[in-house]
């Protein structure tokens, strides 16, 4: 019985220690509490994990007015990635069809040269014959053979599908500083944006345009002429030439009656 009263003793002032001692801080001259606590290492390994992404591959087929039509296909498989692009065959007419062709309406060259003043505004107007695949886009240009130059006009221009004739407007002011314009005769070019004019013509497809000449002159700024215009016709007036030609022939008769009349009388021949 004594012996249990003891035990029961030992075990208050134990609780009651235990407690006291975990509610004391900890002492300022202990090691920090951080560098005695030893982190367990996990025995299990973190491993990356390939992940692996497949994407289907994407068709894309862009067909207009029978142009070339483009499949372009895209796989993505974990870190590489590749993009092979296939472009499929253009559409091929029947070659017995003629080509696609242009026929300039403005200004017309039925009446002789069309003629440009150097510094102005030249405009064209065309359309197409025989097309069945119409151009996306059209580069035009202008040539000189006398100059061997090339220039442009207009590069990339779209097409109006809305209106029965397309035009072209070249500016020919501003080419004094690179390659200046010379009197002489052009020639007009067009063709397919995404070709180039020494393409070989196929049928249904744009021909290179290169049948349109014109010509281009320097003008010459207007001044009064401070001289004056002789006129040889106002009232009646003759030239110096005509003048003596008429008093040479008018001396000369009243000299041939003078002489007859004195000869007639000398020699008494009238009765």
């Amino acid at each position: 019985m004594r012996s249990t009263t003891s035990f029961l003793i030992y075990t208050a002032f134990l609780v009651l220690l235990s407690t006291f001692t975990a509610a004391w801080p900890w002492p300022s001259f202990f090691p920090e509490i951080d560098s005695l606590i030893v982190r367990a290492d996990d025995d299990k390994s973190t491993k990356e994990t390939p992940s692996e992404t497949d994407s289907k591959p994407t068709e894309t087929e862009t067909s207009s007015s029978g142009q070339r039509k483009s499949t372009s296909v895209s796989v993505t498989k974990g870190s590489s990635s590749a993009k092979p692009t296939k472009t499929a065959a253009p559409t091929s007419y029947d070659p017995r069809l003629p080509v696609g062709g242009i026929t300039v309406l403005s200004p017309k060259s039925t009446s002789g040269l069309p003629i440009f003043k150097i510094g102005d505004k030249a405009t064209f107007g065309f359309n197409f014959t025989d097309l069945l695949a119409t151009p996306t886009a059209l580069n035009i240009m202008a040539t000189c053979t006398l100059r061997e130059a090339m220039y442009t006009i207009a590069m990339n221009q779209t097409i109006n599908m809305t209106a029965t004739t397309q035009q072209a407007v070249w500016d020919s002011n501003g080419y004094e500083n690179s390659t200046p314009l010379v009197v002489a005769t052009y020639t007009l070019i067009i063709y397919d944006s995404d070709g180039s004019e020494s393409d070989v013509p196929e049928a249904g497809y744009l021909a290179p345009f290169k049948n349109y000449a014109f010509g281009m002159y320097n003008g010459q700024d207007y001044s009064d002429d401070p001289g004056g215009v002789p006129c040889i016709s106002c009232s009646g007036a003759f030239g110096s030439l005509e003048r003596n030609a008429l008093g040479f022939m008018f001396g000369m008769s009243i000299i041939t009656v003078l002489t007859f009349t004195w000869f007639v009388n000398g020699l008494n021949v009238i009765w």
